[in-house]
């Protein structure tokens, strides 16, 4: 098993600490690289990759000081970064951020992808070479996933896309 690092902003901020608010970028940065020398907490387990949840709309000022703050903690790890996304909105939003902070897409996994409707956005995001999390497949939704799925293989980005069920 592989644990993560980071903060959780999606389900309205309710797991955000409070510090986080005040703290600046790079203060929020340098919290999540010492996770991954020297464990998190007293536990002496390393993070492998970074995880950080946002919201579904456009992006929240605490959302957006969470993509930065992670995408610095990345030069200083090599991490992955796993966003909880969803919709294209702040998908592409947290795309420029990266971009303003100069890492590069493949850097990023896109979570919950899926709920992103129009396929436009999984395709610009695969461009500039992010990972595409297509999970929630369950009986209900194989034959979407497969669209989604065979959509990606036929403009040549299969090799970025991630599958699975994301059961609770």
């Amino acid at each position: 098993m592989i644990t993560n690092t980071g903060f959780y902003g999606a389900a309205n901020d309710k797991y955000i600490p409070a510090y986080a608010y005040e703290a600046t970028v790079d203060e929020l940065a340098e919290g999540w690289p010492r996770e991954w020398e020297e464990g998190i907490g007293d536990t002496g387990i390393r993070p492998g990759f970074m995880e950080i949840g946002v919201d579904s709309g456009p992006l929240s000022e605490i959302d957006k000081k969470l993509v930065r703050a992670s995408a610095r903690s990345h030069f200083e790890t090599g991490s992955s970064l796993a966003v909880h996304t969803g919709p294209g909105i702040p998908a592409l939003e947290e795309l420029t951020l990266l971009a303003e902070e100069v890492v590069h897409g493949s850097a990023w996994m896109w979570v919950h992808a899926p709920s992103e409707q129009n396929r436009e956005f999984h395709i610009k995001a695969a461009e500039k070479g992010v990972w595409l999390e297509f999970n929630g497949v369950s009986p209900k939704s194989l034959e979407r996933h497969l669209d989604l799925v065979t959509e990606m293989k036929k403009h040549g980005y299969l090799d970025q896309i991630m599958v699975s069920h994301d059961a609770g």
